[in-house]
């Protein structure tokens, strides 16, 4: 299972009912079929819950693939990060090196209740 890495760019905080990070998301060396786990703890999600992931408008990496967030089952499990072919629409092969591609993306989190 391949795990993307994540660069934390800016944080804020004073958003209504919790925060958001702006965050660089590189796919892994190894992509999973699936889709690469986004790991929460890398996301700088503090005391927080997952609500969303928002790719940058553009929806694909330098290498011109398509990408498209699957979320978790519920904001405490991982969002993974799908990446297709733009010409065929398959998913990307099973293990290929992706760590080159990578997206800009916001992850808001809410409060704790």
């Amino acid at each position: 299972m391949g795990n993307c890495t994540v660069a934390i760019r800016r944080k804020h905080s004073g958003r209504t009912n919790g925060f958001s990070t702006i965050v660089d998301i590189n796919l892994s060396a190894s992509y999973a079929t699936g889709g690469d786990t986004v790991p929460l703890a890398a996301l700088g999600l503090g005391m927080g819950r997952l609500t969303s992931l928002m790719l940058q408008s553009g929806v694909s990496s330098p290498g011109g693939h398509a990408l498209e967030v699957v979320n978790g089952a519920t904001e405490d499990v991982a969002p993974k990060i799908r990446a297709r072919d733009v010409a065929s629409g398959a998913e990307l092969t099973n293990a290929t090196d992706q760590s080159a591609q990578s997206i800009r993306a916001e992850a808001y989190f809410s409060a704790l209740p």
